[in-house]
């Protein structure tokens, strides 16, 4: 009967071993989840401050442009015609007023070559290398020099033409 209980000592022992050892497992998997979990929660509070910052920073620039808004908007004794002249308005018009006088120079400019060729119907008139934007100089047709658009990133200087 000793011989049995040595035996089942043994394997108790084992058993015990064995759980041991599938805790010391089973503890270490746990504690790795346990600092991956840790630094995913470090991460999503890192994430929140930031969007907390963000929404502050968010709110005050709503804030900023609410005054704007209120800064541009028609005083008590303003009509409100005299209101619609803000800056960006003013600019807009302004744009849409140069737009208008450099068509109407142009076309005052064709208006004008149609006519002399109308008015001298025997001269063969050369308008090869003329332009509203050209002017005389020294008996010269001068061009302005080319925008920034027009030279594409090369430099030149404006063509001219001899006057005959």
């Amino acid at each position: 009967m000793a011989e049995a209980l040595g035996n089942e000592l043994e394997t108790l022992l084992a058993k015990v071993s064995k759980l041991e050892e599938e805790a010391a497992k089973a503890k270490k998997e746990s504690d790795g989840q346990i600092a991956k979990f840790r630094e995913q929660l470090g991460d999503a509070q890192k994430y929140l401050k930031k969007e907390v910052e963000t929404r502050e920073k968010l709110a005050e620039e709503n804030k900023s442009l609410e005054g704007l808004r209120k800064a541009n908007s028609p005083l008590d004794d303003e009509s409100e015609d005299t209101a619609r002249f803000d800056l960006s308005g003013l600019l807009e018009k302004m744009g849409i007023f140069e737009a208008n006088l450099l068509n109407g120079v142009k076309h005052g400019f064709e208006n004008d070559v149609a006519q002399l060729r109308v008015a001298n119907p025997d001269v063969e008139l050369s308008v090869e290398g003329i332009s509203f934007l050209n002017w005389v100089e020294d008996g010269v047709i001068r061009s302005p020099p080319p925008t920034a658009k027009e030279m594409d990133g090369h430099v030149a200087d404006a063509p001219t033409e001899e006057v005959v």
